[in-house]
Parts: structure tokens; C-alpha cells; sequence
């Protein structure tokens, strides 16, 4: 016979332990590649325009060369954006399963000690699939009110778009010439 941790609270308590683990794991990997990607990216496209800047005159071949890093900072963003984009995705599972358990414990039942993030599992309907799709979905009005990770990916399609601008203006500088 299989055991089931949903009816023993000791079990229960075991297995928060381990998802609780897991989502702290989830959100620091988060900031720290936010973190990395973010200096990595600001020295590939911060550089090209400093070496312009401080060299008086480029010949053709030199702004070509620079061309090369914002061109190589566009594909960095563009990973950076789709690896914290799945991550993100993890950190939601994560959490919606942390809720689940948070509702078997009996925690969603002191509606004093409620916030937001336990208010969303009050309902008896309360499934962690749908809890998961309705957190990953752009909220009503999310251009005014956006979610935190919607801001962090928007900085990376922004160095998408800087790097994009970067490496045309360096090509166009090169054949200019």
C-alpha cells in the first residue's frame, strides 16, 4: 500500500521542509543570474561606446571589430532572458506547491495571519495547475501594474534592443567609411 504524506502532518512538515528548500534555492538562483548577466551585459555594450568615445579616430575595420561585442551582448541578453524566464517558471511551481501544503497544514485557516500570497489558496477549490497558469498569466491592466519579473525581463529585452542598436550603429560606421 502507498503511503500518502497528505494525510500524516508529520510527513507533511518533512516534505515543506524539502519545497520550502527548493523555492529559497529558486529565488536566489534568480537574483544571482539577474546579478551576473547584468554586469556581463553592461561591460559588452557599455564598452563599445567607451572605446569610441576615447579613441579620436576609427578606421573601418576597427569600428567592425566593435561591432563584435554589443553583437555577442545581444545573444548573452537574449539567453539570459530565456534561461530567468524558465526559472521564473520553476520559482511559480515552486511556490504554488509550497501554498498547497501551506493549506493542508491548516495555515490559510487563521484569516488574521493572512496576506495576499495566502490568501490566493482560501478557496476549497484551490488546485496547484490552476494557481500556477493564473501567477504566470500578465495580470489585468499589467502594462500599469506590473509584476516584478515582468520588470526584470523587460531589462533584458531592453539590452536586447540596446545591443541591437549598438551593433547597427558600429556596422553603419564601418561601411561609412
Amino acid at each position: 500500500m502507498k503511503k500518502n504524506i497528505f494525510t500524516k502532518p508529520e510527513n507533511l512538515l518533512q516534505y515543506y521542509e524539502i519545497q520550502s528548500d527548493d523555492f529559497r534555492m529558486r529565488h536566489t538562483a534568480i537574483w544571482t543570474e539577474v546579478q551576473h548577466y547584468t554586469w556581463v551585459l553592461s561591460l559588452l555594450l557599455g564598452a563599445g561606446p567607451i572605446s569610441a568615445i576615447g579613441t579620436p579616430s576609427l578606421d573601418s575595420t576597427q569600428y567592425a571589430l566593435l561591432s563584435f561585442m554589443p553583437a555577442f551582448g545581444t545573444i548573452i541578453a537574449l539567453m539570459a532572458y530565456l534561461i530567468i524566464k524558465r526559472d521564473f517558471i520553476y520559482y511559480t511551481r515552486a511556490d504554488s506547491r509550497l501554498l498547497y501544503i501551506e493549506k493542508k497544514l491548516g495555515v490559510t485557516l487563521e484569516k488574521d495571519f493572512l496576506d495576499d500570497r495566502l490568501a490566493r489558496a482560501i478557496n476549497d477549490d484551490f488546485d496547484v495547475q490552476n494557481d500556477i497558469k493564473s501567477q504566470l498569466a500578465s495580470p489585468p491592466g499589467s502594462i500599469f501594474k506590473p509584476r516584478i519579473r515582468n520588470l526584470i525581463l523587460g531589462i533584458f529585452i531592453a539590452y536586447i534592443l540596446a545591443g541591437i542598436i549598438e551593433t547597427a550603429f558600429f556596422l553603419f560606421l564601418s561601411f561609412k567609411q
